[in-house]
């Protein structure tokens, strides 16, 4: 017992004092500002009527939501940092902390701890989203690998769909990920087992794409048309060619390259 209360308490204060480090190396990051001024905070003024903006669809309204209601300052940096880090112990927990060797427990948090940290020190839909995706993640395990339960499928359905309300692409990744877990662990599984399974599945997609309604109903009210996923699905496609060595088009996997290439071709630019 005493040795658990000394192992969960090096874990928090390793986690914590890893997260105030690099959360404070990283305090004047500009990676995703351009975005973050350009698309997130216009988007949360007009969500609070405060301007008026022609594109609805993207990006998701996640992130927007929370700014108008957090702020662009030390606010928003501090709900970043406590949702991060309140899942990342639970995470570790889940995973890691049950190991038997303290090297690996010890090993594992910090060099996990720094990655994970850096991603949500930064303005941007992810630093929010990556937390919660990953208590969904740990949460649809649960369903998998000890018992399915109705209250677990739609608490991890809830958390997919915050996460889908952040950043469209992780929805299909959602799915996948899901789905083949579910699959492998249809493996031996007895026959009714393997039907809770599933069953739990159906409930957490469900669940899913309900959170999703009113960002969907909200496009159709403004006249973007009903859609669970914002509207930059092509543009994301395009540059995602970029990253094909030497491409005959000169794509450059950077949304820089889209607004030029969209200004170049149209009367319009990306807005």
């Amino acid at each position: 017992m005493r040795e658990a209360l000394i192992t969960h308490r090096t874990t928090l204060l390793l986690s914590m004092a890893v997260a105030v480090l690099v959360f404070f190396l990283n305090r004047n990051a500009t990676s995703e500002l351009g975005i973050f001024g350009g698309h997130h905070i216009p988007y949360a003024r007009a969500l609070t009527g405060d301007f008026d903006r022609s594109v609805i669809s993207y990006p998701m309204w996640g992130y927007p939501l929370v700014i108008a209601v957090f702020g662009t300052g030390i606010w928003l940096k501090l709900l970043q940092l406590v949702i991060s880090f309140a899942a990342f112990l639970w995470i570790y927990r889940e995973w890691i902390g049950y190991s038997q060797k303290t090297i690996v427990r010890i090993g594992v948090l910090i060099l996990f701890a720094w990655i994970w940290f850096a991603t949500a020190s930064v303005y941007w839909p992810a630093a929010i989203a990556i937390p919660i995706w990953w208590i969904s993640v740990t949460l649809h395990r649960r369903l998998t690998t000890i018992k399915p339960s109705t209250r677990t499928a739609l608490l991890t359905g809830i958390a997919a769909g915050i996460v889908a309300n952040f950043r469209s692409d992780f929805l299909l990744l959602t799915l996948f990920v899901f789905t083949a877990a579910t699959l492998a662990g249809l493996i031996n599984s007895p026959k009714k087992e393997s039907l809770d399974k599933i069953k739990s599945l159906a409930i957490v997609f469900a669940v899913t794409l309900l959170t999703l309604l009113p960002w969907g109903i909200y496009n159709q009210i403004n006249g973007e048309g009903f859609r669970l996923t914002s509207s930059n699905g092509g543009g994301v496609a395009t540059i995602s060619l970029g990253q094909l060595p030497g491409n005959s088009w000169g794509i450059t996997p950077r949304d820089e390259f889209l607004v030029r290439y969209m200004e170049s071709n149209s009367n319009e630019t990306a807005s």
